[in-house]
């Protein structure tokens, strides 16, 4: 069975190559050899972001993925950073969420998955008399969803939002011994 070779490096470096022995018999420009190798590098970053980006959207396409509307239907969606910590009897979940308002904020449990959205709105309004001189939206969603350890109780969730920081608490599930 064949393995397959990720095409946009083996293009990348034979083009290198191919430019490096072209140029042997040339004088030496550290600068020109530089730039070269940068161009190639932009290209090929450029090739890499049209894949993760195909791959994306038909992720985002799948229906397995159809339970999740914020995740398949947004215009602008951020995944927020997020720390997961084990407090002894409890777990605490920290999602950096900043401009969202608390009452648009869900979390949810759902097959061991923590799934945490919100959405954002702010508006900007600069008025002299009647007439607009300026005014300004901004308009996005927040999407995160990470795996819990297997010893979670989803049934005992509770967040509390303060200063752009979500605190989310899930107590562990007693242990029958």
């Amino acid at each position: 069975m064949k393995k397959r070779i990720f095409l946009p490096m083996i293009m990348a470096l034979t083009i290198g190559a191919s430019s490096l022995v072209a140029d042997i018999n040339k004088t030496f420009d550290p600068f020109e050899d530089m730039h070269q190798i940068r161009q190639h590098m932009i290209k090929m970053q450029e090739e890499m972001d049209k894949i993760f980006g195909n791959f994306h959207q038909k992720m985002k396409m799948d229906s397995r993925f159809g339970d999740f509307e914020p995740f398949k239907n947004s215009f602008f969606n951020i995944e927020p950073a997020v720390d997961l910590k084990d407090k002894g009897d409890h777990y605490e979940v920290k999602a950096n969420i900043p401009g969202a308002d608390n009452q648009k904020i869900d979390v949810s449990i759902k097959d061991g998955m923590l799934k945490i959205s919100a959405t954002t709105s702010k508006s900007h309004e600069e008025k002299k008399g009647d007439k607009f001189l300026k005014q300004e939206r901004y308009m996005g969603s927040y999407m995160r969803m990470i795996s819990l350890p297997e010893d979670a109780d989803g049934d005992t969730i509770k967040n509390s939002y303060k200063d752009g920081v979500l605190t989310v608490t899930i107590k562990k599930k007693n242990k029958i011994k």
